[in-house]
């Protein structure tokens, strides 16, 4: 049923392509006739009861359009605005209806997308607050073969991710200063744009439109939860961008130091203040990574030159987080405390939620190290309330695991083992459960399965290991050393070794399934 709703959605509705469509799933079956309509006039147009040539529809309304004052130019005429994206906007209109000369006015844009609209080969999305525009996919289809045709394909392509270049530019410039929620409606929208925009860049090749694309866009990622797509697209670090999406995702320390770095190296000399003050914030959280405290003190001094009197806004509140992770490196939990709460301050002022809760979710860590539980536990249910439902699982793994703390720490075992369950299921294929695992080692020692205990430790091991972390901080290191305590005294150690050595070499999901086995069993019980 899926399948075929998706089906019907990827022709948009379109009766006849549907009809076709239904044709080859007698053949091809639901999911590889949805897989195949890539390429979908090849497919709909073959033999059969039903052959039909799909185009010929749409290719006799082109015809009957070029009489018309809609004429199409050099660069692919009509069909170049409605060619790059399924959607577009007035300002991208101008840019690519203009053809290799001057960009085409508003008047002419505007009657040009009228005639479309009238004559229903795009439509109006009404939701839009500022004017945007689709076409059904398979008339896009005919568009862009038209336009390769016509040899327009490259110059509109180009015209339209500089377009966007230009627009996320002034866009970052604009995001330190701009509330979460008017930002991410602005500059949401354009996320197909912009894939389309930085494909195209990558292809050309055109890498310091790639860098300038990717650098530019770099908080919209995150900020709808899309990061792991963002570090996907890049696939190499790029400046900033690159340095900024392995900073936010797992990835091995010396990376991450290695993309900073190059990010640093870009910006110096640049009149870009905040682009030089957040390379050096992602240079310092790889040498927090690392474990060395010095030098991570040494790239926030820069970061503090660089910002002067400017203590607002997004830079800043990464600023003051990063203060905080310093000082937890080094022990001094009440000063780690105080730039948390003046990180989340920061975010807060400026309207940045996800800054806000991610700052809340160190607040809520730090009370949990200090020993203040029923702090960590208030704050971290709300860091869930907040995050569930939303596109952030890396942060919400974050809240549930530190919750199951809490809870083990009231003595509450079963509550524990519910958010630790949820918490590796949220975690799940990120590369970023491992830290978890030195809690759920206790939980197993609890249950009376050694054995488990001491896989897991090995796979935590295993995963501080292989990711270049330096050190653990002060909850995991807790959990760790009661855990190798208590294993080093019942379990032979030859034995322990041999375990260890089990759990460093096992998969996430069977390590997954070995920690919960207990909750598993207990849940049937119940």
């Amino acid at each position: 049923l899926a399948d075929a709703a998706e089906l019907c959605r990827q022709l948009d509705g379109n009766a006849l392509a549907i009809e076709l469509a239904a044709v080859r799933v007698a053949t091809l079956g639901l999911a590889a006739t949805r897989a195949a309509l890539a390429d979908h006039f090849a497919l709909l147009s073959g033999g059969g009861a039903m052959r039909c040539d799909a185009q010929a529809p749409i290719a006799r309304c082109d015809d009957r359009l070029q009489p018309q004052p809609l004429a199409r130019r050099a660069a692919g005429g009509v069909w170049v605005p409605v060619r790059v994206c399924r959607r577009l906007d007035d300002r991208v209109g101008r840019a690519l209806l203009g053809g290799a000369g001057e960009p085409a006015g508003a008047t002419e844009v505007t009657a040009r997308l009228n005639d479309l609209v009238e004559r229903s080969l795009i439509s109006r999305d009404a939701a839009a607050p500022a004017p945007r525009f689709r076409m059904l996919e398979v008339q896009r289809i005919h568009a862009l073969g038209k336009l390769r045709a016509s040899g327009g394909h490259a110059h509109g392509a180009a015209a339209h991710a500089r377009h966007l270049c230009n627009m996320f530019e002034a866009g970052y410039a604009e995001s330190d200063r701009t509330p979460d929620a008017q930002w991410i409606a602005r500059h949401g929208p354009e996320r197909d744009n912009l894939r389309a925009a930085i494909r195209f860049a990558l292809e050309a090749p055109d890498p310091t439109l790639v860098a300038r694309l990717a650098g530019a866009s770099v908080w919209l990622w995150p900020a709808v939860g899309a990061i792991h797509e963002f570090q996907h697209i890049l696939l190499h670090p790029l400046r900033l961008a690159g340095a900024y999406s392995l900073h936010a995702t797992s990835t091995p320390s010396l990376r991450v130091k290695s993309a900073a770095e190059q990010a640093v190296t870009a910006f110096k000399g640049s009149p870009d203040v905040a682009g030089a003050a957040n390379a050096q914030l992602c240079l310092a959280s790889a040498f927090a990574q690392l474990g060395d405290t010095a030098a991570n003190r040494t790239c926030l001094g820069r970061v503090d030159a660089l910002l002067g009197e400017r203590r607002q806004g997004k830079g800043y509140g990464w600023y003051c987080g990063s203060h905080a992770w310093a000082a937890q490196l080094d022990g001094d939990l009440r000063a780690a405390l105080d730039w948390a709460l003046q990180s989340r301050a920061a975010y807060r002022g400026s309207g940045v939620w996800h800054g806000a809760t991610r700052a809340m979710l160190h607040i809520a860590d730090l009370h949990l190290a200090r020993g203040d539980i029923d702090e960590a536990l208030a704050i971290g249910t709300d860091c869930e309330a907040r995050l569930e439902g939303r596109q952030y699982p890396v942060d919400l793994g974050r809240a549930l695991a530190n919750l199951g703390t809490a809870w083990f720490a009231c003595g509450e075992l079963a509550s524990a083992r519910a958010c630790w369950s949820r918490a590796l299921d949220e975690l799940r294929g990120l590369d970023f459960s491992y830290w978890v695992f030195d809690h759920i080692a206790l939980l197993a020692i609890e249950d009376g399965r050694d054995d488990s205990a001491a896989q897991v430790i090995g796979y935590a091991d295993a995963g501080y290991a292989r990711l270049g972390k330096g050190k653990r901080v002060q909850n995991e290191q807790r959990a760790h050393a009661r855990a190798m305590a208590h294993l080093s005294k019942q379990v032979d150690p030859s034995e322990l070794v041999r375990l260890l050595s089990a759990g460093a070499a096992t998969c996430e999901d069977e390590v997954i399934a070995i920690a919960l086995r207990h909750a598993t069993a207990v849940g049937r019980a119940e």
